[in-house]
């Protein structure tokens, strides 16, 4: 293997998105020593990258990522341009009704995570499972084999 496919491997690709970017100014500003006042966590959009483990296997790569409280209809799985993207959205709104007060809120949780793919995932044939806020794909290697072709000598 050169060094160029060594670091195609299993790798998080730099993500950087409006949560980034608040993450950034709350630094800067408690770095400065100001007040927290100028931005409040609350503010904070609810952006979470999620805990993800990689193994490899003998005929595959197992990619687990922990998505608490999403369904699969909450999960989209891409595969392309030499990547495994991972996103989940997940809506919430929550009523509470008092004697004398109504409280109302709402929010959205989300994950993203992007994988660098090795040359050798057979992209064609990825399986994934989402069980107990786990989700776990599957992707199968391809057979190195496969693209040798016999020449006869003639």
């Amino acid at each position: 293997m050169t060094k160029s496919n060594e670091s195609r491997e299993l790798t998080p690709a730099y993500y950087w998105g409006p949560s980034v970017m608040f993450e950034e100014m709350e630094r800067f500003l408690n770095d400065r020593g100001r007040d927290r006042l100028w931005f409040p966590g609350m503010m904070r959009p609810a952006h979470r990258v999620p805990v993800v483990d990689v193994r490899e296997e003998e005929d595959r790569y197992v990619v687990s990522a922990e998505l608490p409280g999403m369904t699969k209809e909450d999960v989209s799985i891409e595969v392309g341009d030499g990547a495994l993207e991972i996103t989940a959205k997940k809506d919430q709104e929550r009523e509470e009704k008092g004697e004398g007060y109504l409280r109302r809120e709402r929010g959205t949780m989300y994950f993203h995570r992007r994988l660098t793919l090795p040359e050798d995932v057979d992209a064609q044939t990825i399986e994934a499972k989402l069980a107990e806020g786990v989700l776990e794909v599957r992707l199968p290697k391809v057979d190195k084999g496969s693209d040798k072709k016999k020449v006869e000598v003639q």
